[in-house]
Parts: C-alpha cells; structure tokens; sequence
C-alpha cells in the first residue's frame, strides 16, 4: 500500500475546504479559545493496528485511509499505511507530486517512531504540517497556513493537533502510551 490516498484525500479536503465560506474559518477577534474544549471521540481500526481520537464536531472519512477534519478550519489529520522499510515521508512527498504538490521536511528524527515536520503546498494552500510513524501506520496532521488568520486561532488549532497526536497509539504501541 502507498501514501496515494493521502494525497488523493488531500484534493479532496482541499476542494470542501474552498467551498467553505472564508467567514466560517475565521472566529471574531473576541473569542479566546485556550485549550480544546468540545469532546472527542475515539477510533480504533477494526484490525487494531490503531487508535486515534479526535474532536466529535469533526468530520472523519473512511474510504481512503482514515481521515479527519474540521468542518469550519483548515485542520485535518489522516492515517495511512506504510510499506516497511519505506521512509513515509519520501513516499508521501512523491504520491504528491503528480498532483502538483510540494512537501518540504524542515525538520526529522529518525525513530522509532520516526518523526517529521514541514510544509505542504497543494492546490494553491500551503500547510504546516508534522507525520509520525508508529508500527507501520503513518499519522499526518497539518493545518492550513492563512495570513488572515490571527496567532490565538493557529494557536488553538495547534493544541487541537497536538491532543490529537498525543491520543495515537499505532501497531506496537504499549497500552496507555502516548505518542511523543
């Protein structure tokens, strides 16, 4: 199995995402959103190779890997399988490129669990973006990078990702882990 229906789910998000109304994705200069407050619901596979969980306003998708997103951000995290041995982000990097997209590692650590950090331009939006590979299955989370929106908003949308990241627990994970 290949990164492709990252990529795929990527133009797909990207087409909802500029559908959207630009007033949605903007919260009034008001509100100060601190930590995540709404609930979340977890996954797991079927086949138990993982475990996510996720804000319960957000959309989650089945057909291409596991994907989830807000429906009034530009947030998303998407789960998928990595061949072994296969570097994930080299393989997502090239199941982008016929689409016209570019991801740029800033940053790596190899693992377990391998780690990485960038930004991904597809579709005329650029993301910042992080993956972590844990026992074959590949987390990638990201949101989109907007100069109209302010520091408090991305600063949520971090916090959101990261309790994201935090509650995945992949192939090989110790009960009650958390994911670096």
């Amino acid at each position: 199995m290949s990164l492709e229906s990252i990529a795929r789910g990527m133009m797909q998000f990207l087409d909802r995402l500029d559908r959207m109304a630009p007033a949605r994705r903007e919260r009034s200069s008001r509100t100060r959103p601190s930590k995540p407050t709404a609930g979340f619901t977890q996954y797991q596979d079927p086949q138990g190779r993982f475990e996510l969980s996720y804000p319960t306003e957000w959309v989650r998708e089945e057909s291409q890997g596991l994907q989830v997103h807000s429906p009034v951000m530009g947030s998303f995290a998407w789960v998928d399988f990595v061949p072994p041995g296969v570097q994930a982000w080299e393989l997502l990097e090239s199941s982008l490129k016929p689409l016209g997209g570019n991801l740029q590692k800033t940053r790596s650590l190899l693992g377990p669990p391998e780690k990485a950090w960038g930004v991904l331009e597809l579709g005329g939006r650029r993301f910042r973006c992080s993956g972590i590979v844990r026992g074959g299955v590949l987390l990638l989370l990201g949101n989109v990078v907007d100069p109209e929106r302010g520091a408090t908003l991305e600063r949520y949308e971090d916090r959101v990702l990261a309790a994201i990241r935090d509650s995945f627990k992949g192939a090989g994970s110790p009960r009650g882990s958390r994911s670096p």
